[in-house]
């Protein structure tokens, strides 16, 4: 490796030393220009202004609301609206209207106030700022309502609070109460609720716009500004004030004024300058030195963890730190490899040792039966059934001995079990009928060696009885199963069920001191080492009786 390679983390941190020293000069310099104050002192007085704006129309509201209710609660004289005499009519409307003038002369902010019966006669009064087009048109409109209410096709109700209503051309703030014999209600136009903001804010530079609570512009402080709204907002900064409860919102958004820009020292566009540029060859160098090597290190992680324990890292970059990191990878994977190819194969061996042993204890424990019947039946005096018994047991035993056989097909498997069935049938004639259900494309399957063997070598030794029939039942077919394909053997009978530890627990706690149960324990032992699976055998208990062993083969083994 080159000496003469520098660090990047030394380039790095020197760069980011002068990148933070510079951003220390800018924002003092920024600090000492900047118009913090004013932005403050402004918006404080925005805030403040839009408080009292925000105030003056809810106290106007409050007024008018004040006036409504001392209306409404003159109910004798609004009952009489609706009498039917015209001389109590008319007396109560002069009254009314009485108190009406009276609250509209000391209510600046109410347009009109309006009371209402069931005939014709409407008691109102209403400023100067409503001609007499828009007063009739308030009387037609709640003309209207009466004559709808009294139709049956509204229940009376009021309003909660002031709303927002159209009538004809002109925009109000409408509250009303009412019942099946009066209505009292209060209209300020919205032009009347901007109105003070508008005389105040006359050549002021900022827009004051007045706004419902879903967004809707009711009002602004100059003519022709409502349809300018969002314009005016994307300009610049807004603030907002809610009017209390009354569904009311203010928003100022001050007018961008062309104040002077203040010029820009050389100095401070310099710093900027050097700035940009340092991060430029900052941002080139890192994506060349670190980025690169980066995801060169990532790559090669992810093919490995893939299992292409091959792949190794390349030469991306020219620093120094990199380098040492990417050489000390690739030998540390290189020794990794060698380690893991050392371990595995030393894993195989033990294995295959392991597998052969199990094969040469159920070996002999096969022989030992054989032996055992060719030695009762001399005392039969059955001399051509152990020729026979001799003839047939020297096929197994040809191949039972068969060097280096891991697995066999299934049809090697089933001739040997064949053989194995007519030598117990010298022994037990007439006891045993069994049944073998396979198909063709099933026999080139491959079973590990005496497995099936070793399943019938129990079931003559445990359940075979010479005083009745034992049904065996093998089924072989090939299925899906936990998304692989397998080769599932079933073999029934109708004998003894199997005890209840067999069925609890596999038979794995059955070896006995006399050496019974190794059959069953090495069969499961030799699954789990060829295939890495633990549960392909199973024993069952039919509910019709008897017993079922159910194996699964997958196609490929681990050794």
């Amino acid at each position: 490796m080159d000496i003469s390679e520098k660090s990047f983390v030394h380039r790095i941190m020197s760069v980011m030393g002068g990148l933070i020293f510079l951003t220390v000069m800018i924002l003092e310099t920024v600090w000492l220009y900047t118009g913090k104050v004013i932005r403050e002192n402004t918006d404080e007085e925005i805030r403040h202004l839009l408080k009292v704006y925000a105030d003056s129309l809810e106290y106007s509201l409050q007024q008018t609301d004040s006036n409504l209710l001392t209306i409404a609660q003159e109910q004798n004289l609004l009952e009489e609206l609706s009498n039917p005499r015209d001389e109590k009519r008319y007396y109560a409307a002069i009254r009314l209207l009485d108190l009406i003038k009276r609250l509209c002369s000391n209510n600046q902010g109410v347009d009109m106030l309006l009371a209402s019966g069931n005939y014709e006669e409407s008691v109102s009064d209403a400023s100067e700022s409503l001609s007499l087009i828009q007063r009739d048109e308030i009387i037609a409109f709640m003309k209207e309502k009466r004559t709808e209410r009294k139709q049956g096709e509204k229940i009376p109700t009021g309003t909660r609070g002031w709303v927002l209503q159209r009538v004809g051309t002109t925009d109000y703030l409408m509250r009303t109460y009412d019942t099946l014999d009066y209505s009292v209600s209060a209209w300020v136009t919205l032009e009347n609720l901007i109105h003070m903001i508008r005389k105040l804010e006359e050549d002021s530079g900022r827009h004051i716009f007045l706004l419902s609570t879903e967004g809707a512009v009711l009002g602004a402080t100059l003519d022709g500004e409502k349809m300018q709204f969002e314009e005016i907002r994307e300009k610049g900064r807004v603030w907002e004030q809610p009017v209390s409860d009354r569904s009311l919102v203010l928003i100022c958004a001050p007018e961008k004024t062309d104040e002077r820009i203040q010029a820009i020292p050389f100095m401070i566009l310099m710093i900027i300058l050097a700035l940009l540029g340092l991060l430029i060859w900052l941002y080139l160098y890192m994506r060349h030195e670190v980025i690169a090597p980066v995801r060169e290190l990532i790559r090669t992680l992810t093919y490995i963890r893939q299992g292409d324990y091959r792949y190794r890292i390349g030469k991306t970059c020219k620093n120094r730190e990199f380098n040492v990191l990417n050489e000390t990878f690739n030998s540390m994977m290189d020794t990794i490899v060698r380690l893991k190819i050392s371990e595995y194969e030393k894993q195989i061996r033990l294995q295959e040792a392991e597998l052969k042993y199990f094969q040469m204890q159920i070996r002999p424990h096969f022989f030992l039966n054989a032996m055992a019947t060719i030695h009762s039946m001399t005392f039969e005096n059955k001399s051509g059934d152990i020729r026979s018994f001799i003839e047939i047991l020297s096929k197994n035993i040809r191949y039972m001995f068969k060097a280096g056989l891991h697995t066999v097909s299934l049809k090697k498997e089933l001739d040997h079990l064949e053989h194995y069935f007519e030598m117990q049938e010298l022994l037990y004639p007439g006891c045993v009928f069994y049944f073998i259900e396979r198909k063709e494309e099933t026999e080139s399957w491959q079973i590990p060696q005496m497995i099936l063997h070793t399943f019938m070598e129990n079931k003559y030794k445990h359940t075979v009885k010479t005083d009745r029939l034992l049904s065996i039942y093998v089924r072989i077919a090939i299925k899906r199963w936990r998304e692989r394909e397998i080769l599932e053997i079933r073999i029934e009978d109708d004998g003894v069920p199997f005890p209840d530890d067999i069925l609890e627990n596999g038979g794995q706690n059955r070896l006995r001191e006399d050496g019974s149960g190794v059959g069953i324990i090495n069969i499961r032992r030799t699954l789990e080492m060829m295939y890495g699976i633990d549960d392909l055998l199973r024993f069952e208990n039919p509910e019709e009786g008897g017993s079922r062993i159910i194996l699964r083969i997958p196609q490929q083994t681990n050794i």
